[in-house]
């Protein structure tokens, strides 16, 4: 690793390329799921896998901006 970068930093890099590319993906689901012609089936099968991405891509900002996810929040266990 290099000196001059604190793992938060190359941490954040990352996510800033996965951030990216699921940019990316969001914008070509989009535009395959708006194509005109398309069977019902195929519609609701892009539609389904852009709002995934959509999805993924909320989850990447959320963690890049240090958000709380659903997931990460403690468990109470009774009698604990």
């Amino acid at each position: 690793m290099d000196g001059d970068r604190s793992p938060s930093s190359v941490h954040l890099a990352e996510l800033d390329r996965m951030i990216g590319r699921a940019e990316g993906a969001c914008e070509r689901y989009r535009e395959a799921s708006a194509k005109p012609g398309l069977s019902p089936p195929v519609w609701r099968h892009r539609v389904h896998t852009l709002k995934k991405m959509e999805d993924t891509l909320a989850r990447l900002r959320a963690q890049r901006d240090g958000e709380p996810q659903a997931g990460d929040r403690p468990v109470s266990r009774p009698g604990a």
